[in-house]
C-alpha cells in the first residue's frame, strides 16, 4: 500500500484530468443507499476537488480523497468513488484487487466516462472502453458493492450496472440496472447491495477444505455409519453435509481439498487447513472452525454451526466420602436438643430414684439398681433395646414411657433418612479446583487441539488442574475417548472430553443408575463452530446467508439429532437398589472399635485394680494373722519389730 499511496500522490501532483467529478451524480447515488461518507480516488486537478468537495458536502456527505480512509473491514457502511480515467488505472486496480476492497462493507461507484458513442464498440449496452477493460480484471465476486457508472458526455447520459463476476476465471458481468440523464435523480426501485441475489455461480468450482485423516469417510459418506467414523474426523463428517448443500445451493459444484490436521501458527503463516485459507487455495472451510483471534489473520468467519463442548466428566464419590453420613440425618441444632432431652431424663430419672429409696417399696424391679444402671437404660431406649430394668414407680414409669415414645419417633426418621443417604451420591466434585484437589486421576482425550488449549491456558484453575494432574503423565494422560471413559467408569479418574463422544459412550454402555451419579464440569469455554472462508472473501456474504438458511428451517437440528448425541439422562436413579459399601460402614465400625478400646482399657483398669486390691488385703490378712499368733510382734510397714 505505501507504494501505491507514493504513487497516487505522484499522480495528483502532475496529471490532471480536464473533466471535473460529476457532483449531482454522486450526491444522487449515496443519497440513495443512505451513505453519508465517502472516499474519493480521483486524479483531477486541486481546483477540480476543491470545487466538487464544495459541492458533495453542501449535499450532506462526508468526503475525503485520501486511500488511509478506505478500510477493507470499516465499523460501518461507507462509499467510495473510483474515477477510472485516471493514468495508469490499472496499477491501482491491481492494488484493489491485493487487497480487496471490493466488499460488501463498502458501496463503491466506478465512474468511467466516453466522449461518444461512436468512438467505441458496444456489447449490449455497455461501451467497451479502456475503463471497463481495466474494471473487468478487478477483484469483484458475488460478495461485492460496486455499481458501475457509464457517461456519455455528448449526450448527457448514464447508465448504471450492476457489476460483479462469478469467479475469477469467468468474465465480468454488467446487468443494467437503470438508464437516463445523469443530472436527475436516481429512481427509488434500483437495487440495493444488500437486495442483490447472486445466488447462482453458474457450476463453478468451489474448493472447500477440510482436515480429514481418513480420506475414504469423504467419498463413502452416503454409506457410512455415524458409529463407523473415528473420533479424529467426526466434525468434519457432520460438516460435510452442510459444505456439500451450500456448494449445491449456489450452484456450483463442491471440490475437496483435505489435510491431516487443521494447522497451527508457527513463524507468522499456518500449515494445514488454515494454511489453504491463508494462501487464498481454497475457498472455504468445509469443517466447523473453532474462533480463535490467532486465526484471524488467515481466516474470516461466517455463521455459526454446532457447540464444541468440552467438560471433564467424572463419577460423583458416595457421600460417605465427604461427610459422616450417621450425622447427616438430623440437622446440628437437633442433636443438640437430642442430647439435652436425653441428659434431662437421665437427671430426672435419678432424681426419682433418690427420692424413692426412702420408700417402703423398690423403685425399681432389680434390687440393687444404681445410677449407672440408669445410664445404661437411657441409652438402650434411645437405641431401642431392651433392658431388664423395670421402674416401678409411676413418675417413673410416666418418664420412661414419654422418653421411649420420642426416641421411637427419632428413630425412625433417623432411620429412613439414613435409608436414603445410602443410596444417594453427594456434588463434591462442583468445580475444577474440587477435581484437582481429589485423589482422582485425570485423563485427556487424546487430540491435538487439548493439548494446545491446556498450554495455552489463561484460567488459574485450568493451569493447576494440568500442572498438577495432567503435565506430570506426560503422554500416558491422553487417551482415546473409549478407554478414557472406561477408567471413568471405575469412579478413579476424571476424563476430559468432547461431551459428543461422551454421551454416545454413556448411552451405549451405561447401567440406567450409573447415569445418574455422573458429574459434568466444563473445562474449556469455546466459542460455537463456525464455516470459515479466507479473509475478505467475495463468497463471505453468500455462504453465511446459506448456512443461516439452513439452522432457521432446521437442517442443522436435524445433522445435529443424527450425528450428535443428547445428553443422557438420570431416569431410574432412585429406584434402583445400591448396596452398602464398607466405606459407608466405616463411621459405625470406628463406633464399635473406639468402644471396643475403651471397654478393654476400662477392663484392663478394673483388673488391675481387682488385683491391687486383692494383693493388699491378702498382705493385711497375712499380717493380721502372724500378730494373732505372736501379739508382741508389731509390724510396720512389712518389718518386723520387737517391743
Amino acid at each position: 500500500m505505501n507504494y501505491l499511496f507514493l504513487f497516487l500522490f505522484t499522480a495528483l501532483l502532475s496529471l490532471h484530468l480536464v473533466h471535473s467529478l460529476p457532483g449531482s451524480l454522486i450526491i444522487n447515488f449515496f443519497d440513495q443507499t443512505h451513505i453519508d461518507s465517502i472516499t474519493i480516488i480521483s486524479c483531477v486537478s486541486l481546483g477540480r476537488k476543491l470545487s466538487a468537495l464544495r459541492e458533495i458536502t453542501a449535499g450532506g456527505l462526508q468526503v475525503s480523497f485520501s486511500w488511509k480512509t478506505i478500510d477493507p473491514t470499516p465499523k460501518q457502511r461507507r462509499g467510495a468513488v473510483l474515477d477510472l480515467d485516471c493514468p495508469k488505472i490499472n496499477t491501482i486496480i491491481a492494488e484493489i484487487n491485493k487487497e480487496k476492497i471490493f466488499n460488501t462493507h463498502t458501496e463503491w461507484l466506478v465512474i468511467n466516462r466516453i466522449n461518444s458513442k461512436s468512438s467505441y464498440s458496444k456489447k449490449g449496452n455497455l461501451y467497451l472502453s479502456e475503463g471497463v477493460k481495466a474494471i473487468s480484471a478487478s477483484y469483484a465476486l458475488p460478495g461485492s458493492c460496486v455499481r458501475f457508472v457509464q457517461l456519455i458526455l455528448d449526450t448527457g447520459e448514464a447508465y448504471y450496472f450492476d457489476m460483479y463476476r462469478v469467479s475469477m476465471l469467468r468474465p465480468m458481468k454488467f446487468q443494467l440496472d437503470w438508464a437516463g440523464p445523469y443530472e436527475s435523480s436516481l429512481p427509488n426501485e434500483m437495487t440495493q447491495c444488500a437486495e442483490r441475489n447472486r445466488s447462482n455461480l453458474e457450476g463453478i468450482f468451489l474448493k472447500g477444505g477440510s482436515s480429514v485423516v481418513h480420506k475414504e469417510l469423504i467419498e463413502n459418506f452416503d454409506k457410512i455409519h455415524r458409529d463407523d467414523v473415528p473420533e479424529v474426523d467426526f466434525w468434519a463428517m457432520v460438516h460435510y453435509p452442510i459444505a456439500k448443500l451450500i456448494a449445491e445451493q449456489l450452484n456450483s459444484v463442491l471440490e475437496m481439498v483435505l489435510m491431516d490436521d487443521y494447522g497451527y501458527l508457527t513463524n507468522g503463516s499456518f500449515d494445514g487447513l488454515m494454511g489453504l485459507l491463508q494462501r487464498d487455495e481454497v475457498d472455504f472451510a468445509a469443517t466447523g472452525l473453532i474462533i480463535r483471534h490467532s486465526r484471524f489473520i488467515a481466516v474470516q468467519f461466517t455463521a455459526e454451526t454446532f457447540e464444541l463442548k468440552t467438560a471433564v466428566i467424572s463419577k460423583q464419590p458416595p457421600l460417605s466420602s465427604a461427610s459422616n453420613i450417621f450425622l447427616l440425618p438430623f440437622s446440628q441444632l437437633v442433636w443438640i436438643a437430642c442430647c439435652l432431652l436425653s441428659l434431662m431424663v437421665t437427671a430426672i430419672l435419678i432424681l426419682e430414684y433418690t427420692l424413692s429409696k426412702h420408700m417402703p417399696e423398690q423403685p425399681y424391679s432389680q434390687k440393687y439398681t444404681t445410677m449407672a444402671d440408669l445410664i445404661t437404660m437411657v441409652l438402650s431406649t434411645i437405641c431401642q433395646q431392651g433392658t431388664e430394668l423395670a421402674p416401678v414407680s409411676l413418675s417413673a414409669r410416666i418418664t420412661v414411657f414419654l422418653f421411649s415414645l420420642f426416641a421411637f419417633f427419632c428413630f425412625t426418621s433417623y432411620s429412613a433418612n439414613i435409608v436414603a443417604l445410602l443410596q444417594s451420591s453427594a456434588p463434591i466434585l462442583k468445580n475444577l479446583n474440587d477435581i484437582t484437589n481429589s485423589p482422582l486421576g485425570v485423563k485427556v482425550q487424546n487430540l491435538t487441539y487439548n493439548r494446545f488449549n491446556f498450554r495455552s491456558a489463561v484460567a488459574e484453575d485450568v493451569i493447576n488442574l494440568y500442572k498438577k494432574k495432567v503435565k506430570p503423565q506426560g503422554e500416558k494422560a491422553y487417551c482415546e475417548p473409549i478407554d478414557g471413559m472406561k477408567l471413568m467408569r471405575t469412579g478413579k479418574f476424571a476424563f476430559s472430553v468432547e461431551t459428543n463422544h461422551a454421551y454416545k459412550i454413556i448411552s451405549d454402555t451405561f447401567e440406567e443408575h450409573e447415569k445418574c451419579g455422573l458429574s459434568e464440569i466444563r473445562i474449556f469455554f469455546i466459542p460455537k463452530l463456525a464455516v470459515g472462508v479466507v479473509r475478505r472473501s467475495g463468497y463471505r456474504e453468500q455462504i453465511t446467508r446459506k448456512v443461516t438458511w439452513q439452522r432457521e428451517i432446521g437442517l442443522l437440528s436435524r445433522i445435529k439429532s443424527v450425528w450428535l448425541p443428547q445428553k443422557p439422562h438420570c431416569e431410574s436413579g432412585t429406584s434402583t437398589f445400591i448396596s452398602v459399601t464398607i466405606e459407608d460402614f466405616i463411621p459405625a465400625l470406628l463406633v464399635f472399635a473406639y468402644g471396643a478400646v475403651a471397654a478393654f482399657s476400662i477392663l484392663a483398669m478394673e483388673n488391675v485394680h481387682y488385683f491391687r486390691i486383692k494383693y493388699f488385703s491378702n498382705a493385711i490378712a497375712t499380717d493380721i494373722k502372724k500378730i494373732q499368733l505372736n501379739p508382741e510382734v508389731m509390724i510396720i510397714r512389712g518389718k518386723h519389730k520387737g517391743k
